[in-house]
């Protein structure tokens, strides 16, 4: 193992230790989520929310795609360690119930295109 994939496991170590960002990313990995989604299943900030993105997309874990006003995100199947971390994510339970929380939300939720 070469120290460039010791360091990026480390960093997604980091990511995986919230468990915020644990669901996300599950979410994402089957689904493509807009950041409203995540505001409303958390009750949380958009602020925060978009911190956490932004932490994702730093080490090209999600991509975004853009649909007429929305911006939607999901896991990043070119990425350098994409077989690494989709292991770990189909290792947790279904998560489809926060999907519950956000139907009818204004912008829907889409399945990821590559499932």
């Amino acid at each position: 193992m070469n120290l460039d994939k010791v360091n990026y496991l480390r960093e997604i170590s980091k990511i995986l230790s919230d468990e915020k960002r644990i669901i996300m990313l599950k979410l994402m990995s089957e689904n493509m989520m807009c950041t409203c989604h995540f505001v409303e299943i958390f009750d949380s900030s958009q602020p925060l929310i978009s911190q956490n993105i932004k932490k994702m997309k730093e080490l090209d874990i999600i991509v975004e795609e853009n649909s007429a006003q929305w911006t939607y995100y999901k896991i990043n199947n070119k990425s350098k360690y994409y077989d690494i971390l989709i292991n770990i994510l189909k290792e947790l339970p279904d998560m489809s119930e926060y999907l519950e929380i956000v139907k009818g939300n204004r912008c829907e939720v889409k399945r990821n295109k590559e499932i």
